[in-house]
């Protein structure tokens, strides 16, 4: 791949992604989670880490990354390879492909290199629950406080729905 054409990649991902409700995503219900990933997007941590694990594979070509090969030759750990490749995934900058190498990793690679391959759709946590709510937006939304997220996450939209009726005064109903 020329230099331009990587640069080219590189620079539609130099703020950062932030794919999840203006973030780049967090484990539900963790406070310290979501508290990183806000801190990191704002530093600029996070887009600098998507940046280095898209032109790491980006450059391996054909051969791709797994999460692991990306966290050895980063230095990250579990949790920031595989979310920076989750994210760069769900945003169409890489592509993870059925296929596996280690057993276990399915291989990422940037979509000039599928080469007719078998893709894996993305699939995150996250993205089952949509959008953060947005209020005005023509259906009853509700946002929890930290005490109540883990719980909620847990529950049908017509019992979050009731949740907000009984909100807490930390909690955020909109209508």
């Amino acid at each position: 791949m020329s230099g331009g054409r990587w640069r080219d990649a590189t620079a539609d991902v130099a703020a950062g992604l932030f794919p999840y409700a203006g973030t780049s995503g967090y484990a539900a219900g963790s406070d310290a989670s979501e508290d990183r990933a806000r801190t990191e997007d704002a530093d600029g941590t996070t887009g600098k880490r998507q940046r280095s694990v898209l032109a790491y594979v980006t450059v391996r070509g054909v051969y791709g990354a797994t999460w692991r090969e990306v966290a050895d030759a980063l230095d990250l750990h579990h949790g920031q390879s595989s979310a920076a490749l989750s994210v760069l995934h769900k945003e169409g900058h890489l592509v993870r492909l059925v296929e596996r190498r280690g057993g276990r990793s399915q291989v990422y690679v940037a979509p000039d290199f599928v080469e007719g391959r078998e893709a894996a759709p993305h699939k995150s946590a996250m993205d089952a629950w949509g959008p953060e709510p947005t209020p005005g937006d023509g259906a009853p939304t509700f946002k929890a406080c930290p005490a109540h997220r883990a719980v909620l996450r847990k529950l049908s939209p017509f019992e979050v729905a009731y949740a907000a009726a009984l909100a807490c005064p930390d909690c955020q109903t909109w209508e």
